[in-house]
């Protein structure tokens, strides 16, 4: 059985930035207890499985087939590791103990967050760069936004329009400011705009 290290660290503080966005921590009798994230970049797929592995878990990556009605992905990856400790210990945080937790560790929570939940693009009206992270957690994103302007990064955080749930978005505009959160973030997805 592999005993994860849950000291704050700055991959504990990415891993915990990834969960709170697209991961997930599940337990269901057929697998047990799950750490799982499934997104269609690799990149991004294996940082999670290293940062796992640095925290003592044994993650596999795969790729699974998704629906073939799902024309956007024709395979996906997903990285899964499983530890009954680190489920329990997971599922009894609040958003105040991970603030607490990734204290001194905010770029690389944010850096998971955000390759989680960000994107980026250039806007037509005015050629500006943008970057947008949208999540329903309205605590979580406050908290997110002061620990943006604690780096210095300009942010506003508003309700987000268009979504089924409440939903809050944070923006970041302006060429120099992104590039700004792009070099102090340093995230390894999202960090160009795609054509």
């Amino acid at each position: 059985m592999y005993r994860p290290n849950l000291k704050p660290s700055r991959e504990l503080a990415y891993i915990l930035g990834v969960l709170l966005g697209d991961g997930t921590v599940t337990y269901n009798g057929k697998n047990g207890y799950v750490i799982k994230l499934k997104t269609k970049d690799y990149t991004f797929a294996n940082e999670f499985a290293l940062m796992l592995r640095k925290i003592g878990l044994n993650p596999v990556i795969y790729t699974e087939k998704v629906s073939r009605y799902n024309k956007n992905w024709n395979d996906c990856y997903v990285v899964r590791a499983f530890s009954k400790i680190f489920y329990k210990w997971y599922k009894s945080l609040t958003i105040d103990d991970v603030i607490r937790i990734v204290k001194d560790y905010e770029k690389d929570f944010i850096r998971g967050f955000y390759e989680s939940e960000g994107s980026i693009w250039k806007r037509s009206d005015n050629n500006q760069l943008r970057i947008r992270i949208v999540n329903t957690n309205h605590k979580l994103m406050n908290a997110i936004c002061s620990m943006l302007r604690e780096l210095g990064l300009n942010c506003k955080l508003r309700s987000h329009l268009g979504s089924k749930r409440q939903a809050y978005e944070i923006t970041i505009e302006g060429n120099n400011i992104v590039s700004h959160f792009l070099k102090i973030i340093n995230p390894k997805i999202k960090n160009v705009v795609e054509k």
